[in-house]
């Protein structure tokens, strides 16, 4: 499927359609189910991706529900479940969002599986660490009261942080803004949002080369 663009328009007294340009060229008035259709079918190019960002999502509300149940109170001796309940939900969003860009990004198709096989590992055990730390009681980047192999786990998640970065930025207008917001998501899980629109930012730049550009 190739590229669609969306974007609003106004129409006479209406507040505005929503418009897509299909890489054909047409345009045409599209119900949100359909966005919402499309939007899916495109994600699920990457299965991979989906997969561990619902994976993400799930770990996290698991977090959450676990907390409330404990009234909020921590894991003795560190473990507070507000961390991994955040984190997980945010990457999880992240995943999900790359998956949806990942398409326009223009890999070739064993530079996208090596790419996509590289993320899933780290991300896979970002989530590990993260969740199953705290559930022992202990801080999952830099504990005080865990063994040398929880440091050194510790030490490998922040490495984690800094290895899901893409070897060739050029290559990839979605993975491009990843880059840049890799640290954030993973010390703070608010950073998601950056990360949303920074890729928001680079993909509707990149569009504007393309023949299948959204006029606004």
């Amino acid at each position: 499927m190739g590229a669609v663009g969306i974007a609003r328009r106004p129409h006479g007294g209406d507040t505005g359609v929503t418009e897509a340009v299909a890489s054909g060229g047409k345009l045409g008035s599209l119900p949100l189910t359909e966005i919402i259709r499309r939007g899916w079918r495109r994600m699920m190019e990457t299965p991979a991706l989906v997969v561990m960002g619902f994976v993400g999502i799930g770990l996290g509300l698991i977090c959450l529900a676990v907390m409330f149940a404990r009234g909020g109170v921590p894991i003795p001796p560190e473990g507070d479940l507000h961390k991994p309940a955040t984190f997980n939900i945010a990457v999880g969003i992240y995943i999900l969002t790359t998956a949806l860009l990942l398409p326009s990004a223009g890999f070739s198709e064993r530079g996208r599986k090596r790419w996509v096989r590289w993320n899933v590992g780290l991300f896979a055990y970002a989530y590990i660490i993260e969740t199953v730390q705290v559930f022992r009681g202990l801080d999952p980047r830099f504990s005080r009261h865990g063994t040398p192999l929880d440091q050194i786990a510790g030490g490998v998640f922040f490495l984690t942080a800094l290895g899901a970065r893409p070897g060739r930025r050029h290559h990839v207008p979605a993975v491009m803004a990843s880059q840049a917001v890799h640290q954030p998501v993973f010390d703070h899980p608010g950073g998601a949002i950056g990360a949303l629109e920074a890729m928001a930012a680079v993909a509707a730049q990149g569009q504007r080369r393309e023949p299948a550009a959204v006029e606004e």
